[in-house]
């Protein structure tokens, strides 16, 4: 798909990912602009929530229930969605939790927890919701922080409970020990999560797991992670690009920012390319059938208004009017190259899935997994993921399978005296 200004989707998608991970600012915003321009408001709701799911999670679950309530409005009002957008940018934690753990989840059995005095003595209040030892287990996990045992055993309920069952089970649970409204609220959006993304497996796979890691959290990083969060303001800055970008709108000048080479990789058509093939042509023979075959939403709007096809006149106008600055096989070289190009591979390069994942969770810390990029390759080894190739999806297939959990006996715990004599 090409964008309002000829970009393509995937590319764009790619790069405000990139921009959201790494806290690029103006040039997100930029993205988020393009993507506005082109009438894209679900692709973009779409590409904030990965962004903020993968990269920041559990961290600030707050932004979410935001974003969720802009979501579920039935008009897009463009100005919040920006600053909902310049919020996620700005913000200053990030985590990587969630990717660590669906990676780990079929591969890490359940370990043998320690002696839990204090959980011990919350069961009988829980005694109507956690109601078995697999459950009793799960809130041990969830008072310990075994965020990846608590995986393992919530994975085992889900297929015994079923989706709905499983959902009021974690609501029960966190009024009981958390009880803020907030996070039944962003447990509500995540049971509803296949309204933004139909049939996604790996993005509802997703959501479950970072309702486990939170609940893994200790009770102050879950209160910073609700805690009330303003809508951040336009910088001085910001603004003023902003407002340059406006005046362009449709212009050759709009086209600012080229997507990262180094976000390109394996997540788009053409950084699954080698250098030796090119997306230039897609520029340089651009017709009107191009357009109605690959444009947006805008686009295509567009064309049905103007119907360039029922005359030579009709023709020329839409060139005049959407295209003032000629139309893009006459751009020079390095215009064209702001959205098209030649491939990011080697003629021999092969994909290597866990240089991919390293690449873009370098440096996003887990707040509850050790260490998590250390043991990456040997995971992604591991026969379970012979078939992921992608960190963005296809997580689902290391669970189709998913063997039985087996219980272990909790710990003891011993109590030692000290005999003078």
């Amino acid at each position: 798909m090409l964008t309002r200004h000829l970009y393509r989707y995937d590319e764009v998608r790619a790069a405000l990912l990139w921009c959201i991970f790494h806290k690029r600012t103006t040039e997100g915003l930029f993205w988020v602009q393009e993507l506005l321009d082109s009438e894209c408001y679900t692709e973009l709701f779409q590409i904030l929530f990965e962004g903020w799911l993968w990269s920041v999670g559990i961290a600030r679950l707050e932004w979410f229930r935001q974003f969720w309530i802009l979501f579920q409005k039935p008009d897009v009002n463009e100005e919040e969605l920006l600053l909902c957008a310049n919020t996620l940018l700005r913000l200053p934690m990030r985590d990587s939790t969630l990717f660590h753990l669906l990676l780990r989840g079929p591969l890490n059995p359940v370990e043998r927890l320690p002696p839990t005095p204090k959980t011990d003595a919350l069961l009988p209040i829980l005694s109507e919701v956690v109601n078995t030892p697999m459950k009793q287990d799960l809130l041990r996990c969830f008072r310990l922080g075994k965020v990846v045992s608590g995986w393992r055993l919530a994975n085992q309920l889900f297929q015994d409970l079923g989706e709905e069952e499983w959902w009021r089970l974690l609501n029960s649970i966190e009024i009981r020990t958390i009880g803020n409204p907030c996070t039944r609220l962003c447990f509500e959006g995540f049971a509803g999560i296949d309204t933004l993304f139909p049939e996604d497996e790996s993005i509802k796979l997703a959501c479950r797991g970072l309702a486990i890691a939170f609940l893994c959290l200790s009770p102050s990083i879950q209160t910073k992670s609700n805690h009330v969060l303003s809508m951040t303001a336009l910088d001085s800055h910001t603004e003023s690009c902003l407002k340059e970008w406006a005046g362009l709108v449709g212009r050759r000048n709009r086209r600012v920012y080229t997507p990262p080479p180094e976000c390109l990789s394996w997540i788009t058509s053409r950084g699954c390319n080698p250098y030796t093939k090119t997306t230039i042509k897609e520029v340089r023979t651009f017709t009107i059938d191009v357009l109605r075959e690959k444009g947006c939403a805008f686009w295509k709007d567009r064309l049905e208004e103007a119907d360039p096809w029922s005359s030579d006149e009709a023709l020329e106008e839409f060139w005049d009017t959407y295209f003032p600055d000629d139309i893009p096989d006459e751009w020079s070289l390095a215009d064209q190259k702001k959205s098209h190009g030649p491939g990011l591979l080697r003629p021999d390069e092969t994909l290597i899935p866990w240089r991919l994942s390293h690449k873009w969770f370098l440096r996003i810390p887990s707040l509850l997994i050790w260490n998590p990029l250390d043991t990456l390759k040997e995971i992604y080894d591991h026969e379970t993921w012979k078939e992921l190739k992608v960190w963005t999806n296809g997580y689902e297939i290391g669970y189709t399978e998913l063997q039985a959990t087996e219980l272990q006996s909790p710990g003891k715990l011993i109590r030692f005296d000290v005999i003078q004599s």
